[in-house]
């Protein structure tokens, strides 16, 4: 759509559209693209269009708003996508929204909010800004792809600013790891809790012992399980 951070067009070109990031400027009559605006934390805001030719073309199409809320895991191996978009002989339009909030994030997956290339036959317009993305999880593996650039042009003139990108942990997360006392007998660290962790792994009864997903990612048994008890039991963190 058009939005806040809407760009002018011009005779021959116009700058990006603005959001998380501001539009690229045109080399046509020095056209400034449009400004960058939203909520970084909460992005509940669409992508602005940018400026094109009059007459010819409206500009650039502005990304739009996805949010979700998932009470569980979320296991992403495809594409969360807002991105801008540009129509032949357009500047490129801005980034919209990305909002995910989830227990955990798995997978292989990517959240794109990224402004447009512009399309110009002679490259004067500006890119779009790049647009919004904010993920909140207990656990985000780091397999999953957080993209807000902006759009990119031809030389004369700009390509869009970044957009932003904000991850942060949700409220209400259990530890990382488990307690490293995996027996629980307030004994710790000790032979036993390395025993009982790979009796347990084995298949082996342990009614005292914590889950044996250790790292808490909802995938177990598997090495990073392990590869994070010894981590833990050495002094160091969960990866």
């Amino acid at each position: 759509g058009t939005g806040a951070g809407m760009s002018g067009g011009g005779s021959c070109g116009g700058g990006g559209g603005g959001h998380g990031g501001a539009g690229g400027r045109s080399n046509c009559a020095n056209i400034v693209g449009g400004v960058a605006y939203g909520d970084a934390d909460q992005p509940v805001t669409f992508g602005s269009g940018g400026g094109g030719y009059p007459g010819v073309t409206s500009g650039g199409i502005g990304g739009g708003v996805v949010r979700l809320d998932i009470a569980g895991s979320l296991i992403l191996d495809g594409a969360i996508t807002a991105s801008g978009v540009a129509p032949i002989n357009s500047s490129g339009g801005a980034g919209g929204s990305v909002w995910v909030r989830a227990t955990s994030i798995s997978g292989v997956g990517t959240m794109r909010a990224t402004g447009a290339t512009e399309r110009t036959t002679n490259g004067s317009s500006g890119g779009g800004g790049g647009g919004r993305i904010a993920v909140e999880a207990c656990n985000i593996a780091s397999t999953i792809a957080l993209v807000a650039t902006g759009g990119t042009a031809n030389p004369g003139a700009l390509e869009g600013a970044p957009g932003s990108v904000v991850v942060r942990t949700a409220s209400g997360c259990t530890p990382t790891c488990d307690d490293i006392d995996f027996n629980n007998n307030d004994v710790f660290p000790e032979d036993q809790d390395v025993i009982d962790f790979f009796n347990v792994l084995a298949g082996a009864d342990c009614p005292a012992c914590n889950d044996i997903d250790f790292n808490n990612n909802t995938v177990f048994p598997e090495d990073q399980d392990v590869i994070d008890f010894f981590n833990v039991l050495a002094g160091g963190e969960c990866s």
